[in-house]
């Protein structure tokens, strides 16, 4: 029984790959830009835009499942007309790609189940996200409104309020998958979650591939699963922000897209597809999409180019054909704007734990509610600097060692203190020497380099200038949320900016100077570190936001029992609260079981969960 179970995981898995891969290529091929790593993402694309746009129209997801059928049989009919063996093979080295993650995947339902991936950092956006993806399963847009405007508080009354309100863009392609018969609810997530990572590793690919000419496959395959198992990467797949996770693939494409408009000579079918994935980036994700668009505008401003201002009379009305039936999501983002302008929240304070280590005051519960009750008339910048006071205070006053490995990505070296002091320092010392010396070595080369044609150099510059300036300004108005918010959206970046030479095309280098091996090395092991303990379904806790309420997963076990979901009709489901027991009734709607809740928690019934 677990290995049909799992099987059929695998299969999903191999089902959403394919499918896209199909109709991907069928894309490239008809705008002619065939190349194996803009397959999958640019069929990810269109199924964003063309499912998006239809559950606005008020098409059903059944309807909408049945179409995309017709469409993926359209495109394998096609290309077994056209077959000359080179799609399977493209299809096999893309599987190929994707083999550490399929392993991660594999390993960790086998070995820790649905305790572990029921949620991670953060169950208010898992809860929320899984609650429209069945929303979107059950209902059409139009009734899903009807919904949201029945005064009485339900499971569904409440989440409609926020479908509606929302972008639910991602919850509607997660819900493709909502089949209760052939896969779990939350496993049906975590599904997408590691497809997500794909993506990633694909993006990455793509990136390295046109800008690193002297990489080899092995190389591009080595720095690309580097990223997509980096602590950039994890922290958004642990913290449960599927819209931000789906969309980082689609910002380095576009990223990569952009910078080579002009060796494309701005040609139709580019900008073609420079839309489509656009409009996608959008949809999934508008806030980060509107601080790209903005540099993206910036950069081809400064092009000055007369081609282009032509061809923007192409790209801006598709981009809006193609965005405007979801109005809703262009409501959204005005709101989140005025929301993040004025926020006053201590968000930061959780999420951005990790600069300080992996073991900081952050994680003493007591020392969280002094810092809140002694500072609550205080702004962020005060309580930043009390927070820096007590944790010199307790780990000593050179805990900023950690603050740069932090931020490229090595937060957990202070474990090895555990080990040995000395060695602690050594190593930190070193590590922060090498992260220094490589950002500077690539800023010097970036706004040295006077190529005039070296569109990539050209474009990281203006990308750092723009990064800095918006950082600064964020600072000044000490929205420290927003500033994370920031950090990640430009986290690849980060990673390139650190850990490679951007010289390293130059043969002239030696192989010690192309790269940063220590923090490779920290990186190769924090996936090992972070998921070898189950830890009751958390894995290692520290600073990073892997969990929000440990207690959640350590006192409750979150798992169903299979037999009582097959042979009740009627489920009786002990109150605990609201966030427990909306991820239970999630699980028995999905199931389309009757379900009621009981306060008596000695109430006996074979039923009772």
């Amino acid at each position: 029984m677990a290995f049909f179970y799992h099987l059929n995981s695998i299969l999903v898995i191999f089902i959403l790959l394919y499918s896209l891969f199909l109709i991907g290529s069928l894309i490239l091929k008809i705008l002619k830009f065939e190349t194996i790593n803009l397959n999958i993402l640019t069929g990810f694309s269109f199924l964003i835009v063309l499912v998006n746009t239809l559950f606005f129209f008020d098409i059903s997801i059944n309807e909408i499942r049945y179409l995309l059928i017709t469409i993926i049989l359209s495109c394998l009919i096609f290309t077994i007309i056209k077959f000359d063996g080179k799609y399977f093979k493209d299809f096999i080295k893309v599987i190929l790609d994707q083999s550490i993650i399929i392993f991660f995947f594999f390993l960790t339902i086998n070995l820790y189940g649905e305790q572990f991936y029921i949620f991670r950092g953060n169950h208010y956006d898992t809860i929320n996200y899984t609650a429209m993806s069945l929303l979107s399963s059950l209902y059409s847009y139009s009734e899903i409104i009807n919904i949201s405007n029945h005064s009485a508080s339900s499971f569904f009354s409440d989440y409609s309020k926020v479908f509606v309100h929302d972008r639910p863009t991602v919850s509607i392609i997660i819900s493709l998958f909502y089949l209760p018969k052939f896969v779990d609810l939350y496993l049906v997530n975590y599904i997408y979650k590691i497809f997500f990572l794909m993506c990633i590793q694909q993006s990455v690919s793509y990136f390295l591939k046109s800008f690193f000419q002297n990489f080899n496959n092995l190389k591009v395959f080595f720095f690309s699963n580097l990223f997509t198992f980096s602590f950039f990467s994890i922290y958004i797949f642990e913290i449960d922000a599927y819209s931000q996770l789906s969309a980082l693939s689609l910002s380095i494409i576009l990223i990569s897209l952009v910078i080579k408009l002009e060796s494309f000579n701005y040609s139709n079918n580019f900008l073609i597809l420079l839309t489509l994935i656009s409009s996608a980036f959008f949809l999934i994700y508008p806030e980060q999409a509107i601080i790209f668009f903005l540099l993206i505008s910036l950069f081809l401003f400064l092009s000055v180019n007369k081609i282009l201002f032509k061809k923007i009379a192409i790209f801006l009305p598709v981009f809006l054909i193609l965005t405007l039936p979801s109005f809703q999501i262009y409501n959204f983002l005005y709101k989140q704007i005025i929301f993040s302008s004025n926020f006053t929240s201590d968000w930061w304070g959780y999420f951005g734990a990790f600069v300080l280590g992996s073991k900081n005051i952050i994680l003493e519960s007591e020392t969280v509610n002094l810092i809140k009750s002694n500072l609550s008339d205080k702004n962020n910048a005060q309580i930043l600097k009390y927070i820096y006071s007590l944790n010199s205070n307790e780990y000593g006053n050179f805990f900023f060692l950690n603050i740069l490995p932090s931020l490229s990505g090595a937060y957990y070296i202070d474990i090895i203190k555990n080990f040995n002091q000395t060695t602690y320092y050594i190593i930190s010392v070193l590590l922060n020497f090498l992260i220094t010396y490589f950002f500077f070595i690539n800023l010097i080369y970036i706004f040295k380099k006077k190529e005039k044609f070296n569109e990539f150099n050209r474009f990281l510059k203006l990308l750092i200038i723009f990064f800095f300036s918006l950082s600064i300004i964020i600072i000044i108005f000490s929205n420290f949320w927003l500033l994370i918010k920031l950090f990640f959206y430009f986290s690849f970046f980060i990673f390139i900016m650190t850990i490679l030479n951007l010289n390293c095309n130059s043969d002239k280098n030696e192989s010690i100077k192309k790269y940063n091996f220590l923090l490779i090395i920290f990186i190769i092991f924090l996936p090992i570190y972070k998921f070898s303990s189950y830890n009751f379904g958390i894995g290692t806790f520290d600073s990073m936001p892997s969990i929000m309420k440990k207690n959640y997963k350590i006192d409750k076990n979150l798992v169903l029992d299979k037999s009582i979901l097959e042979d009740c009709n009627k489920i009786y489901v002990s109150k605990i609260n609201k966030i427990i027991d909306n991820f239970v009734a999630a699980k028995l709607i999905y199931y389309k079981k009757e379900y009621i809740f009981v306060d008596n928690q000695k109430f006996e019934n074979k039923c009772k969960v």
